[in-house]
This record gives structure tokens, C-alpha cells and sequence, in this order.
């Protein structure tokens, strides 16, 4: 049961994204369906058979102007009055952010609620703490795909809609939930984009700082894509970080290609429960790989189209226009941004010639991505000077990782055509909410940090004043 939630959860949050994305009409809330969160009569009654439950809600929290957003499947037999006792208390849960756990005339209601989101069911019997406790993980599952659609409508909102496409990261997470259920293991899903080997799709249960990770070309998962279609297995980290990065995962894992028309255009790591995955969940698993894999292809054809206007062509880092668009996006309320510039870059291109210095830049750009986090935006906006919008970061943390990432990157290793030559950066640190009130004030800010930090030295962080 509980893998049967987690595949209905990634439906749930890919195909609402899609069609929140692709439908700026609002709709009225109220009982029952609202298109807004269309799955079909007949998925939601099996997940209501799954969990024994004689209803199951889902509701979505409102987005500025947009309304909440309501799901239902319920039994036949339930009368109008013991559905309205629960939607009450379905508002008076998003309005208080409570859970709870109450024995109603009508059933058992569980009760979840967490940034505006709400998921409950009702239970047919009494019922004894495991059910109870079994139901609330499987509502805080629900909720995990409920919390994935405020980014999609800030990507409608910043002109990022697919239309009537499947979103490549819908696509993506579809496939790691489905993954999930049929291996009970951890799953991650990468495909081949501009910028390399990039982690676009999470399951349930992963580490959700992968998302938007970029695999290095020596990583086992970005070799296994590069050779072919075998699957392997391994005990080193499947995407090559160092055993210190806590996003390294040291586990066995099973490395699956995705191959379409004899080309891998990406690939699926399963980290298992067990020490090996059985081969007939390894079986069930390839197929559903190769069965979304024209899916991928279609929504990664667009992903790259819609990129190419909101893309470096050298990095494949966020331009200027699109680091602006994330900073203004509806729904943030506060962040950091780091201004970075690479230190004595005229003389590395003076001295080793532009292609150097390109080169130079696409090193940076990939040691930003893997030092980032989830929900970070790395962008490169000028010829050797790169930035990082940092939502809902304090100024503390904010400093904190601008130090990881010079440190990282003064301690790296860049060598052209066999002559090693030391990079680093100075940084500038501005924070909306802490050295400034207005989120347009913060370019400034951090470009007057920076400057501090080149004239103290170069190859260290300012932060900007209050």
C-alpha cells in the first residue's frame, strides 16, 4: 500500500503540474473533483481501496490570486452531512496547520497539514494504531507532492509553461515514483541535457538535495550512460562526489541505462533496501525505464527549446534574464544572492588563450552546480562573473555556503592541455530581508560586497552592510 501512494503521489504531483501550468483560468473550490488536480475517478477509488479508507482528500494550497485546489474520491455510500463534518475540518486544518487523529460518526479521520497543504482520510473501522500510523505516513507522502506545486506554478509564472507537454521534470518524477513502488528502494532519474548529466527526477524517499545535480563525466552513472546499455552495480557514489559531501550516497546501488533508438539519453540509479535488488523487481524496473524513455525524449526536446532563451550557451548556467525572473518569482519572500567573480581571469586568458579561458569558465559553472543545493540557481551574468540566488536562505547559511563553495573551488584541480593553474574567486554576499528591505536592491548590494572583497585581497567573501 504504501508504494501504491507513492506512484499515486507522483501522478498526482506531475500531472497537476502540467495542467496548472497550462491553465491560468480560475476555478471555483468546492466538494468534490476540481480540475484543477485532475487524476481519474478510477486511480483515486484504488487508492482509496489501497489504504482502506471510505474517502481520501488532497487539497492544495492557494497560489496569490489562484484559489485552494481540491481533490476528493469518496464512497457512494457517504451522505452529504458526514462529507461536510470533515471538510470543515479540512479548512480549519489549512487555515491552522493542526493534525490530527479523530473517531467522527462517519469513521476514523487522519488528519495531515503542512505549508498549506492538507491530506486526510477516512478510515471504514475503528481503527487500531497501526492503521492509524500506517495512513499517516502514507498522508505525509501525499503531502510531499502536494508541497512540488507552488515550483511549477513559479515556472508557469515565469513564462516556463509546457503547454500541453509533460513537463520533462514531470515526466522524471513520475518515473522514480513508479520506480520506487516497484523496487521499494531509493530512486533518482538523470537524462542528458546541455549542461551534462543532470538529476531531474526524485522518488519519495530520496535525497531531495539531488535534484538538479549534474553527474561529473568520471562519475559510475555518467560512464554507464557513456558506454551503453548494460546495467551495473556499484558501492561508490553514483554521482562521484567525494565521501565528505553529504550528498554522497555510499550504498549499493544499481545503475540502469535509458536507451532510445540505440542512444542512452539518460539514466536511473535505485539505491536498494537490501543489499541486492531481486531480479524480478530488477526486470519490472528495466521495462518501466525503456517504457518512459519516448516520454523523456519528447519532454527533454522541449525542456531544451524552452532553456535556450533562459540559458548560458557556454555553461549551461541560468542567464541574467532568468536569474531575475527567479529573484521576482510569487511565493518568495526572502533569499540571499552571491555575486562571484574569477580572480586574475585576464591573465589566465592572456596567458593560456580564450579557449582557456572557456574552458576555464565551464569549470566553475560545474563545481557551482554540485556545490549548490536543490532550489539554488547558479547563473553565469557577465564574461568571467557568475551569481546565486539563494531562496529562503538566511544570511548566515548563505555565508556559510559561499566559504564551501571558495574553498572548494580554490582547492580544485583545473589543468590545461597538462598545465595545472589555480583558480579562485572573490565573492559578495547581499541578503533580502536582513541588509536590505527591497528584493531590487540586492544586486547592488552584493556587486558593492564583491568589490570589497577584490579590493581586500581578492580569493575571499564581503558581506554586504545593513
Amino acid at each position: 500500500m504504501a508504494q501504491a501512494l507513492a506512484l499515486l503521489a507522483a501522478v498526482l504531483a506531475g500531472v497537476a503540474a502540467g495542467w496548472f501550468a497550462a491553465r491560468r483560468r480560475p476555478v471555483s473550490p468546492g466538494p468534490g473533483l476540481v480540475p484543477g488536480l485532475l487524476v481519474s475517478d478510477a486511480s483515486l477509488d484504488w487508492l482509496r481501496t489501497a489504504i482502506g479508507a471510505r474517502a481520501v482528500w488532497a487539497v492544495a494550497p492557494s497560489l496569490g490570486s489562484e484559489p485552494t485546489e481540491r481533490l476528493v474520491a469518496d464512497d457512494p455510500t457517504l451522505a452529504p452531512h458526514e462529507i461536510s463534518a470533515v471538510e470543515h475540518r479540512l479548512g480549519a486544518a489549512q487555515r491552522n496547520g493542526q493534525a490530527s487523529v479523530e473517531r467522527l460518526e462517519s469513521g476514523t479521520l487522519v488528519l495531515r497539514s503542512r505549508g498549506g497543504a492538507v491530506a486526510a482520510a477516512l478510515l471504514r473501522t475503528p481503527s487500531g494504531g497501526g492503521d492509524v500510523d500506517h495512513t499517516t505516513a502514507e498522508l505525509d507522502r501525499l503531502l510531499e507532492a502536494l508541497e512540488r506545486r507552488p515550483r511549477f506554478a513559479a515556472m508557469a509564472r515565469a513564462g516556463l509553461s509546457p503547454g500541453r507537454l509533460e513537463t520533462l521534470e514531470s515526466v522524471a518524477h513520475r518515473l522514480a515514483f513508479e520506480l520506487e513502488a516497484v523496487t521499494g528502494g531509493d530512486v533518482i532519474v538523470a537524462v542528458r541535457l546541455s549542461q551534462g548529466l543532470t538529476v531531474v527526477g526524485l522518488g519519495g524517499t530520496a535525497d531531495a538535495r539531488l535534484e538538479g545535480a549534474v553527474a561529473p563525466p568520471e562519475s559510475p552513472l555518467a560512464q554507464l550512460v557513456e558506454a551503453g546499455p548494460e546495467v551495473r552495480h556499484t558501492d561508490e557514489p553514483p554521482l562521484g562526489w567525494r565521501a565528505t559531501d553529504r550528498r554522497s550516497q555510499t550504498r549499493p546501488a544499481v545503475l540502469l541505462p535509458m536507451e532510445l533508438e540505440g542512444s542512452c539519453i539518460g539514466g536511473v540509479v535505485i539505491w536498494p533496501r537490501g543489499r541486492r535488488l531481486p531480479a524480478t523487481a530488477l526486470g519490472q524496473a528495466e521495462q518501466a525505464v525503456q517504457r518512459a524513455a519516448p516520454r523523456v525524449s519528447r519532454a527533454r526536446e522541449a525542456f531544451e527549446l524552452r532553456s535556450a532563451a533562459s540559458r548560458d550557451s557556454l555553461t549551461g548556467l541560468a542567464n541574467r534574464r532568468q536569474l531575475d525572473l527567479a529573484m521576482h518569482a510569487a511565493g518568495v519572500e526572502e533569499g540571499a544572492l552571491v555575486m562571484l567573480d574569477i580572480d586574475h581571469f585576464k591573465r589566465l586568458n592572456d596567458t593560456l588563450g580564450h579557449p582557456a579561458g572557456d574552458d576555464a569558465l565551464v569549470h566553475v559553472a560545474a563545481l557551482l552546480r554540485r556545490e549548490t543545493r536543490a532550489g539554488d540557481l547558479p547563473a553565469r551574468v557577465g564574461g568571467e562573473e557568475f551569481a546565486l540566488w539563494l531562496p529562503a536562505t538566511s544570511l548566515g547559511s548563505a555565508t556559510r555556503l559561499t566559504e564551501r563553495i571558495r574553498a572548494a573551488l580554490e582547492s580544485s584541480h583545473w589543468m590545461w592541455h597538462g598545465t595545472p593553474w589555480r583558480i579562485t574567486a572573490s565573492f559578495g554576499v547581499a541578503h533580502w530581508g536582513e541588509t536590505t528591505r527591497q528584493v531590487d536592491n540586492l544586486a547592488q548590494q552584493a556587486d558593492g560586497a564583491l568589490y570589497a572583497a577584490k579590493q581586500a585581497g581578492r580569493n575571499r567573501i564581503a558581506v554586504a552592510a545593513s
